[in-house]
């Protein structure tokens, strides 16, 4: 959906107007790469994890 910014980048004039950047006449817009993967470990933590599986008939909610 984005290529219509590399085909016509004009359109994007009035959002750089709007925002009060200069918007150069002769504009050209490629695509880069997407991978936003980091070198360094990110650490990630979670609120809940939940595992779903067959109800074994207790009422104990599945712990053992």
């Amino acid at each position: 959906m984005h290529r219509i910014f590399q085909e016509r980048p004009e359109i994007l004039s009035p959002v750089f107007g709007v925002l009060g950047i200069a918007f150069p006449e002769k504009a050209a817009v490629y695509a880069i790469g997407t991978d936003v993967t980091e070198a360094r470990p990110l650490a990630r933590h979670i609120d809940t994890v939940l595992r779903i599986g067959p109800s074994d008939g207790d009422d104990n909610g599945g712990t053992s």
